[in-house]
């Protein structure tokens, strides 16, 4: 294979002939939510999130009953005393910190729910990427091809490209919870690519992110930007360079 240039005018005319795109330019620059200062605030909002499904599930918020507190059966006694379990659950939303650890947890229990069920994101999500690979071999096959991918975009690269049905020659991950949180608390082993160059980029200082730790797979920690924590990797000119070599 030989290096190649895209042309992105037509990769985009070319996906959306299969499946429609809908890409929306950002209007402000991007701003990290997490500082390495604050990042613990992401944890208590996981914590928080995670506390409250517990406490439901045991029956622990069971007090907050209309006709055990005030002896009355009416209906906006009672939609307000269950309105009020829905409380501990918003407590992330209200501070953006903590929305960012409430997204992670999103975006985890989201995709490894059976794709048959509805809220379920994963067969939509590696469908995608199966569409836009798809076009790539079709268009450019003689390209030499990169994926880049970020934080939960690091699994749906993964899993497509593991799949064999289109492998590409390098997977460029940062930021990835496939080994600390897939592997570690879900017990998803996480195997490295048969045809495929694998490099992944972490920071110490990054909450969701670590090294993935495997045979076959390029570990490298970027120092120097520890502020950043989980965001701009792809600002590093040492993540980009691995694309482009």
């Amino acid at each position: 294979m030989t290096p190649g240039i895209i042309d992105a005018a037509d990769l985009l005319t070319s996906a959306t002939t299969l499946r429609p795109l809908q890409i929306l330019a950002r209007s402000t620059p991007y701003r990290p939510i997490l500082t390495y200062s604050n990042a613990w605030l992401a944890l208590s909002g996981f914590i928080v999130v995670f506390s409250a499904v517990v406490m439901d599930r045991l029956g622990w918020l069971n007090w907050f009953n209309a006709s055990k507190l005030t002896g009355l059966h009416t209906p906006l006694e009672i939609y307000q005393a269950s309105a009020i379990r829905i409380i501990p659950f918003l407590v992330p939303t209200a501070i953006p910190s903590l929305r960012a650890g409430l997204n992670v947890v999103a975006d985890v229990l989201l995709y490894v729910l059976r794709p048959d069920f509805k809220l379920s994101v994963q067969g939509r999500s590696r469908e995608r990427l199966t569409t836009l690979l798809d076009v790539l071999s079709a268009h450019y096959s003689n390209c030499y091809l990169v994926v880049a991918a970020h934080s939960q975009g690091t699994v749906i690269a993964r899993d497509v490209i593991g799949s064999g049905r289109q492998p590409v020659n390098c997977l460029v991950t940062a930021g990835s919870p496939l080994a600390s949180l897939y592997e570690r608390f879900l017990g998803l082993a996480v195997l490295p690519l048969k045809d495929s160059k694998w490099v992944n980029y972490y920071r110490l200082s990054d909450y969701v992110g670590g090294p993935i730790s495997c045979t076959g797979i390029n570990d490298q920690i970027l120092r120097g930007d520890y502020p950043n924590a989980h965001f701009q990797y792809f600002q590093n000119t040492n993540v980009i360079a691995s694309a482009l070599r």
